[in-house]
């Protein structure tokens, strides 16, 4: 079977706002919160829930997304970014344009991560700085999907996740392409005081 990705977000777009739910929240707050620089990228802004928060610790800063019902529905709350219509695997700037960008949920609907991941290596600083999020597929929560058989289909599930991460896999991936994890936080409420009680070598199977 043959999917055009394009026209799959295109509809998500049209009737999906974005993320809402508390994990997004806290992995909104936490990429606000990590970000401050010159110039910023957000790749897979979605319709801008995260978009004028992010936009307000950089002096230059654009979103773009594969959907441009999307980022119509982000140009509606952050009129003065800069927007962008992409492919993250084809990104349309020039070396080293920005020092942080920021891809949260992003990875896990790409055909090609390890692509994606040299093209921002490419449009970095030297310097510069990746905000990454994706799903963890064996968290706790996952792994109890996968024993029920309830973990999602690639493409019955909406989201359309296509590669799939743990721990392990995504700190080689990122090895790869040029870059090394300066630290790992989970969005999880309540695992930061679970993490002091069973210490950070277990703590990372649970990480999503």
């Amino acid at each position: 079977m043959t999917v055009n990705f394009r026209d799959l977000y295109e509809k998500i777009g049209r009737k999906n706002p974005g993320p809402s739910d508390i994990m997004a929240i806290n992995r909104k707050d936490l990429a606000v919160s990590l970000s401050d620089g010159e110039r910023g990228l957000e790749i897979g802004g979605a319709g801008g829930y995260m978009t004028v928060e992010l936009s307000q610790k950089f002096k230059f800063f654009a979103t773009s997304d594969i959907s441009v019902n999307y980022l119509e529905r982000a140009r509606s709350l952050a009129p003065d970014v800069q927007f962008v219509a992409l492919d993250c695997q084809y990104l349309p700037f020039k070396n080293g344009s920005f020092d942080h960008i920021i891809l949260t949920e992003v990875l896990e609907h790409t055909v090609s991560p390890f692509r994606v991941l040299e093209e921002i290596r490419r449009v970095l600083t030297d310097d510069g700085r990746l905000i990454l999020s994706v799903p963890n597929s064996m968290s706790l929560r996952n792994v109890w999907k996968h024993f029920r058989g309830k973990y999602d289909s690639i493409i019955a599930d909406k989201s359309a996740h296509i590669a799939f991460f743990d721990y392990g896999s995504l700190q080689k991936l990122l090895g790869m392409a040029g870059f090394h994890a300066l630290a790992v936080y989970t969005p999880y409420f309540g695992l930061p005081k679970l993490k002091r009680l069973l210490g950070w070598k277990k703590m990372r199977a649970l990480l999503g």
